[in-house]
């Protein structure tokens, strides 16, 4: 369906470059807000950008008026930088760790972002 859709996305962001790569027509917009407002006033049919941003802005601007879809088209990993040699390298792994195994991590991730897919 999304070959079919006007389709907006934020401008000189992974999912352009994803949009372009893959051949679809879109359009860009500055940022997230201005792309989910052209949604929300139907100049729009779909929003293509980074799941947890969409969700968020989603629930926390128009949580009454726009819904996020399951699915994804490509994941992308985060990660954090640090000089080669770090000492800090191990603890921050082990904190991370202890933190994605707490149930309050899940707790969290619905309080801004809503159902997980």
């Amino acid at each position: 369906d999304l070959s079919r859709a006007r389709i907006a996305t934020v401008a000189e962001s992974t999912s352009a470059q994803f949009l372009a790569e893959a051949q679809f027509d879109f359009r860009t917009e500055p940022d997230l807000y201005t792309a989910l407002d052209a949604l929300n006033r139907g100049t729009a049919d779909a929003v293509v950008y980074d799941a947890p941003l969409l969700r968020y802005q989603v629930r926390q601007q128009f949580d009454d008026r726009l819904a996020v879809i399951p699915g994804s088209f490509e994941g992308q990993d985060y990660g954090i930088a640090l000089p080669p040699g770090s000492l800090h390298r191990e603890a921050i792994n082990r904190v991370l760790l202890d933190s994605l195994r707490d149930p309050a991590w899940e707790a969290l991730l619905y309080r801004y972002l809503g159902k997980r897919d």
